[in-house]
């Protein structure tokens, strides 16, 4: 439970900072999405316009950095949720748990190692990322 809470801490981290990254791409992430609004309601014509009026509300220039600055933080307080609660159980139990990604290099996977000490650090790297 402790690898999963951890990757689920990385996972936000990482969305987050391509949310961070989006902050003046709005015209062509509102084409990307319409695009891909056309794709899924092929044929449904009442449907795709009902969901284009949602996405451009969304869009919209006014409200467009608070959503986004919104989504980024809420990323962030998740990713730091999510260690403190994977190096509290890491801590409690005091297993130490390995797992091994296929990511990285070719021939040379990414190696995840969660012990007392990561634990420790993710509780204290966490409690900042949720302030």
């Amino acid at each position: 439970m402790s690898l999963f809470f951890a990757y689920c801490s990385i996972f936000a981290a990482l969305l987050s900072g391509l949310a961070a990254l989006s902050t003046e791409r709005r015209l062509p992430l509102l084409r990307i999405t319409h695009a891909l609004l056309g794709v899924t309601f092929r044929g449904r014509s009442g449907a795709i316009e009902n969901a284009r009026r949602y996405v451009d509300s969304l869009f919209m220039p006014v409200r467009y950095h608070e959503r986004l600055r919104n989504v980024v933080f809420t990323l962030l307080g998740s990713s730091g949720l999510c260690a403190i609660l994977s190096g509290a159980i890491s801590l409690a139990t005091g297993r130490v748990l390995t797992d091994t990604l296929p990511l990285g290099l070719p021939f040379l996977s990414w190696h995840v190692r969660i012990d007392a000490l990561s634990g420790f650090f993710l509780c204290v790297l966490g409690i900042p990322l949720i302030a």
